[in-house]
């Protein structure tokens, strides 16, 4: 399989460029040249000593995304759109996540997508270089109605007995953007390793242990939300 990220248009709405299999393979391998911009010059990034597999998606954003777009100021795959023209598309997957998360741990539970998938990526699709600037209800209209317009929204939590996400106004904002919507699907997705976790927890402990575990977590992080709302805070 392969995942997709996607691009802004004027109108927010995502475009998205194919990374295949082997494609990842070499991006892997070029993370090891992580300091180095579009004119190859070596640049100081504090993230280029970080192994890729270790990497979060906040490293992969401040340690390549922005090194790598530094020239041309723009989104990654914006950049690659000029570039590569035909690996580009519509998004038809919008991608709920924290980047905080393993990036590489994201990309393993987006594999489970279809190869003829186009997903938005945040750290890929919004140009990292500038900041959005908005009227305060684009977020309740122009980005709501774009993430209900994709069709399809796969979120990805981990740790699975604890996920972040759902800690996160943000990400909760995103939940509500699509299931606002009667025709948009909302899927979630796992990384092998936390699907793993899940399936030994479910047979060590039982169906019942896990319905109150994840019972117990989601009323606790219900309130810790509450408490991150009342104090503005944001994912």
């Amino acid at each position: 399989g392969g995942f997709r990220t996607a691009s802004q248009t004027e109108k927010y709405l995502p475009v998205i460029t194919t990374v295949s299999d082997h494609g990842m393979l070499n991006f892997t391998h070029a993370m090891n040249d992580a300091g180095k911009d579009g004119d190859g010059k070596p640049t100081t990034v504090q993230y280029v000593d970080i192994p890729f597999d270790l990497m979060t998606t906040n490293d992969v954003c401040f340690g390549i995304v922005k090194p790598a777009t530094e020239q041309v100021k723009t989104s990654y795959a914006d950049m690659l759109k000029n570039t590569q023209p035909r690996e580009v598309n519509d998004a038809t997957v919008f991608v709920s996540h924290a980047w905080k998360f393993t990036f590489v741990d994201v990309v393993d539970a987006l594999s489970s997508l279809s190869e003829n998938a186009y997903v938005w990526f945040d750290v890929f699709t919004v140009n990292q270089h500038a900041s959005l600037q908005v009227p305060s209800d684009w977020w309740f209209t122009t980005f709501k109605e774009a993430v209900a317009s994709i069709g399809h929204t796969v979120l990805v939590l981990m740790p699975w007995d604890d996920p972040i996400p759902l800690t996160r106004a943000w990400c909760i904002w995103e939940i509500l953007s699509t299931i606002d919507d009667s025709k948009a699907k909302l899927e979630i997705c796992l990384p092998a390793v936390e699907q793993k976790a899940f399936a030994d927890f479910l047979v060590e402990k039982g169906s019942d242990k896990v319905i109150v575990k994840i019972t117990s977590y989601l009323i606790l992080s219900w309130r810790s939300l509450k408490v991150t709302v009342l104090e503005g805070g944001t994912c």
